[in-house]
């Protein structure tokens, strides 16, 4: 109403007065014109705002899309790799007879042909040719076989020279956080191959309350150990994967100080995580 007298205003029509028809018919039109032109702008604004949101989620999903995948290859390819180089290297320093040099490259070449076998797994899927694959670091380990998966993984670092002494007592935690914990325990375990060598680690699992407690702590480099990097994204997509169900990651030196003196990768996770790392 108000905005009907303030158009009849504009056109010279006050209420009340008797007035021309055409006058009138000209002011209802400018009043149509103009509720038009209104509706029409609102229309305008909210297909741009529509477009805009629609762009940004599209933005968000390329850029998961390219953090799955970066991870899904970390956890598929990298442990391999790593595996590989640490061999080699500590066949070198270790081996002295013809035999233990002939098992330490049956041992590389099984391991890279795994890594191959991995790759094109991951490969048909970006292709759209494969099921999706499940990342090694990721199998589903329920309560009842996490201390199982957890040994496996310390018997394959053993294979590269660590001596790696485990305690696992996983409670009543789930598939999802027992998942999650055998993840950090493998990059914990990964780390401590590329960067302190043969040497002791221990690794423990511990259901504590409401929380299952992972800690993978090394003793330190080797003596003349020589450190070889990964890709620098294991602790950085596990710290992800652990903020999207409510685990709190650390790392740093055992003692707070000097990496030297131990490297200790720890882990908090609710017992009951509800979403799948």
């Amino acid at each position: 109403m108000v905005l009907g007298l303030a158009v009849l205003s504009m056109v010279g029509v006050a209420p009340g007065r008797e007035q021309a028809p055409w006058i009138q018919i000209l002011a209802w039109i400018v009043l149509v014109a103009f509720v038009a032109t209104l509706l029409w702008l609102r229309r305008r604004e909210r297909i741009a705002y529509e477009a805009a949101l629609t762009e940004q989620a599209a933005r968000a999903a390329v850029a998961e899309d390219r953090l799955t995948i970066a991870r899904d290859l970390h956890d598929l390819v990298s442990g391999s790799l790593g595996a590989i180089t640490v061999r080699a290297a500590v066949a070198q320093r270790l081996e002295t007879d013809e035999a233990g040099l002939r098992t330490a490259l049956t041992e590389v070449e099984a391991t890279s042909r795994a890594a191959t076998a991995d790759l094109r797994s991951m490969l048909a899927v970006l292709r759209g040719q494969g099921a999706e694959p499940l990342p090694a670091s990721f199998s589903p380990a329920g309560p009842s076989s996490l201390a199982d998966a957890i040994e496996q993984a310390a018997a394959e670092t053993r294979e590269l020279g660590l001596d790696v002494r485990t305690r696992t007592e996983p409670g009543d935690a789930n598939s999802a956080a027992s998942a999650l914990a055998l993840a950090v325990v493998r990059e914990g375990l990964a780390n401590a191959a590329r960067y302190a060598g043969p040497g002791a680690v221990d690794v423990t699992v511990r259901a504590d309350d409401e929380l299952l407690r992972v800690d993978v702590t090394d003793a330190g480099p080797a003596p003349g150990w020589v450190v070889h990097p990964g890709t620098g994204t294991g602790l950085m997509s596990l710290a992800e994967r652990s903020a999207a169900v409510g685990a709190r990651l650390s790392a740093g030196p055992r003692d707070g100080h000097d990496e030297s003196a131990g490297f200790r990768l720890s882990a908090r996770i609710p017992l009951n995580t509800e979403v799948r790392p």
